[in-house]
């Protein structure tokens, strides 16, 4: 629930007003309060975080610019701590509250006498340190914030990622360097590090992922984004069954950019649903013109773990299905297990949703996520999709094969179809057809095609296929 989040509180320190009145007050002050005791107030909400206490962004902004205007060398510590909403979940909004100001305790009792720690909002601490050793200083802090810290009769367990950047390797204003240090601390999480410095390297990461990220909302809403299908064939005979409809994006500028690399920057800029809505849409008309054509297969569509877990998934699927007259049976959601397992139960009741529109549910790329084989069977599915990474190497590798015979086995006893998806010879496509798979997918059989290619391409085969 939103009240669960620590950013949402705001309690008031010790002895000064409420935020909120400070405000109202200040329609209604002078430009100078008669009162300097009144003024002093109003400065200290201005330019303090009310929940801990210490400096917010806007006193760290005007301290980082002084010192770069100086010329004054300093680092800036971006450290990004883990776990205050889980505490704030499980024990409670108090101890979500009370772990934040340990932190920020910790972290102002660790630094310089002269240095800035400032918190922006939820886990996230900015520390203008004039340390000639940073890395020293971030390793105390990062041994600071991850020491348990006792909690009524619980221990709080928090972690923490850490981004450093110097003003000499960032030159130009505190925007600039906040951006570094964000980067800096991404590049700590994503690589498991807990503490990174910033690199000429993450620069190029960081333009590349604004210019995209523009880039991108241009082409959701003036075009741009366009969809190609790749067949399913049945194993044996080779008939077509399905497609699976891919995202692709053209820009004018940066040429075919990769849904792995475009995707999880929707995700972070909080365009998936409007992405994910065109796709939707644009599919479900491609899939109405398979039907006028006299076309008998599915269409499997790819959706995202920020997706799944959207509340307002549901009543954008039931939308798309409304507005394009199709059939829902003909459509299949394909969601990874990674995605599933972000938020198990949730998971279920979305599925289970989708499964009484009619809509199957895919489960792709089987193997390499973590579910289990409970949950799987508690999950409304209808099919599992192999992941590519067994089937590369089923022709040559005993264990891969055996791999695959299991997870078919598996998928027979929870009576579900197999989907083994990368097939690109004849004999993956053999041996895969003895394994009993029901489906096959793979540049053997096709390599993806525009929409109206694949259309033409549809119409011939199905014409020729024996029904």
């Amino acid at each position: 629930m939103p009240s669960n989040h620590v950013q949402d509180m705001a309690p008031t320190p010790c002895g000064l007003p409420p935020l909120g009145d400070v405000a109202a007050l200040l329609n209604r002050l002078p430009a100078q309060p008669p009162c300097p005791q009144l003024r002093a107030v109003l400065d200290y909400h201005l330019s303090h975080d009310p929940q801990t206490g210490l400096p917010n962004l806007d006193f760290l902004v005007q301290r980082i610019d002084a010192s770069l205007q100086a010329g004054i060398p300093c680092s800036l510590l971006f450290l990004e701590i883990g776990g205050i909403d889980e505490i704030g979940e499980y024990h409670g909004l108090a101890a979500a509250l009370f772990a934040l100001r340990s932190m920020a305790e910790r972290i102002r009792n660790t630094i310089g006498h002269d240095d800035v720690v400032a918190r922006i909002h939820g886990g996230i601490y900015l520390a203008l340190v004039f340390d000639a050793e940073p890395q020293r200083l971030a390793i105390r802090l990062k041994n600071c914030i991850t020491r348990p810290l006792p909690w009524q009769v619980d221990m709080l367990h928090l972690t923490t990622a850490i981004g450093i950047v110097r003003s000499s390797d960032c030159p130009g204003t505190a925007e600039g360097l906040i951006r570094a240090g964000y980067a800096a601390a991404q590049s700590s999480l994503q690589h498991g590090k807990g503490i990174c410095h910033f690199t000429a390297a993450q620069a190029r990461q960081i333009e590349r992922r604004y210019q995209l990220g523009a880039r991108l909302h241009s082409a959701l809403e003036q075009g741009g984004l366009s969809l190609y299908f790749q067949a399913e064939v049945r194993a044996g005979d080779g008939r077509l069954q399905a497609a699976e409809a891919l995202l692709r994006w053209h820009d004018p500028v940066l040429g075919e950019v990769s849904p792995a690399e475009f995707i999880p920057i929707a995700e972070h800029n909080g365009l998936i649903a409007g992405l994910s809505t065109w796709v939707i849409h644009h599919a479900l008309a491609e899939l109405k013109k398979w039907q006028h054509a006299g076309l008998d297969i599915k269409m499997a569509i790819n959706l995202s773990a920020c997706d799944l877990h959207d509340i307002t998934l549901l009543g954008r699927i039931q939308a798309a299905l409304h507005a394009s007259g199709v059939d829902p049976t003909r459509l299949v959601i394909e969601l990874t297990e990674s995605a599933v397992m972000r938020n198990p139960l949730f998971a279920a009741r979305q599925l289970a949703a989708l499964r009484a529109l009619g809509v199957a549910i895919s489960l792709d790329d089987f193997g390499t996520g973590f579910s289990s084989f409970s949950l799987l069977r508690q999950l409304p599915l209808d099919t599992l999709k192999i992941d590519r990474s067994f089937i590369t190497d089923i022709a040559g590798d005993d264990c891969a094969a055996a791999i695959v015979r299991t997870i078919i086995s598996l998928a027979r006893t929870l009576r579900l179809k197999t989907v083994a998806e990368g097939v690109e010879t004849a004999a993956q496509a053999s041996l895969l057809t003895a394994s009993r798979v029901d489906l096959l997918q793979g540049y053997f059989f096709g390599k993806p095609l525009a929409a109206a290619d694949f259309l033409r391409h549809a119409v011939a085969v199905c014409g020729n296929e024996p029904t």
